[in-house]
């Protein structure tokens, strides 16, 4: 589980989706698919796309890959397939 700086964003993970939570209502927002393996460690890096852009969610699993995503609109920014 990865909770963001401002405490706007939580991520979980199981089953292979990366659950995007609302925490100032409680929602989940989204699922997130693309890994191939448990075991999903997530970070949200408050860094974004630039000064007071919103964070980016990193995602590491089993699977040998790291993915970028963008919380806002569920989008995998980029895929890197860790040899």
């Amino acid at each position: 589980m990865a909770i963001d700086y401002k405490g706007n964003w939580a991520a979980t993970s199981s089953s292979h989706v990366i659950r995007l939570w609302d925490l100032k209502n409680g929602t989940c927002i989204r699922g997130l698919t693309g890994h191939r393996d448990e075991g999903v460690y997530l970070e949200f890096w408050e860094g974004g796309l630039g000064f007071g852009a919103a964070p980016l969610l990193l995602s590491f699993s089993a699977d040998r890959t790291v993915r970028l995503w963008n919380p806002n609109s569920g989008d995998c920014l980029q895929s890197l397939q860790i040899a």
